[in-house]
């Protein structure tokens, strides 16, 4: 939580933490935005690359670029030590829609990004094709279903069944819905082998992903 000191325009900010507060120095909200978190120091020494990779995957700055809560629970850090319950993401939900509504051109350039997924990228794509599918499929009428039964809270209150009931049409096999459910922002954030071989169609994406 942030305070002004004072009415004045130019008033300092204070931030205010469980009672304690202190004056922040001008500047140090924009050195967090654009400082990159270190590993370097001594305090990471002891831990695996898988959990230096989860608290990075954590802290990227863009929020499309970032892991969802979902996501989190399926990275291979959190896999190692816990088999955690893995909840309907509502992103993917999202996701559908858009391709559903995509031009041909976007579908083939997801197509060709789902490809050359990782096992880890297709591990939380299962969990999530196994909670809305049926039949190897999934419908309009399976991901009402799974959401009448897995339904979150906040994905009851965002009445998002019925944000989906245009859906009526849709049929996806499980290479039909990485295609469809795969986050291209996220790509972007991957170590530069990948970047390399994902980027020009995945800017390609995006660029349509805007003009949709």
């Amino acid at each position: 939580n942030f305070l002004l000191k004072t009415k004045d325009e130019g008033s300092q900010l204070k931030a205010i933490d469980f009672g304690l507060s202190d004056y922040v120095k001008p500047g140090i909200f924009r050195a967090v935005l654009k400082t990159l978190p270190s590993f370097t120091e001594t305090a990471w020494a002891s831990l695996s690359p898988l959990a230096k990779d989860f608290v990075k995957c954590l802290l990227t700055k863009d929020p499309r670029k970032r892991l969802t809560a979902t996501q989190a629970l399926t990275h291979p850090w959190i896999r190692e030590h816990n088999a955690m319950e893995v909840p309907i993401d509502i992103r993917v939900l999202r996701s559908l829609k858009a391709y559903m509504l995509s031009s041909p051109l976007r579908k083939a350039a997801l197509q060709a990004l789902s490809s050359s997924l990782t096992t880890d990228d297709l591990f939380y794509l299962k969990k999530q094709f196994i909670h809305l599918a049926s039949s190897e499929r999934v419908t309009f009428g399976s991901i009402k279903t799974a959401l009448m039964k897995h339904a979150t809270n906040a994905m009851k209150e965002s009445r998002i069944i019925d944000y989906l009931n245009w859906l009526t049409a849709l049929e996806l096999d499980f290479n039909d819905f990485c295609a469809a459910a795969i986050n291209v922002h996220q790509l972007e954030a991957l170590d530069r082998t990948r970047a390399r071989s994902f980027g020009p169609i995945a800017r390609c994406c995006e660029r349509m992903d805007t003009a949709f």
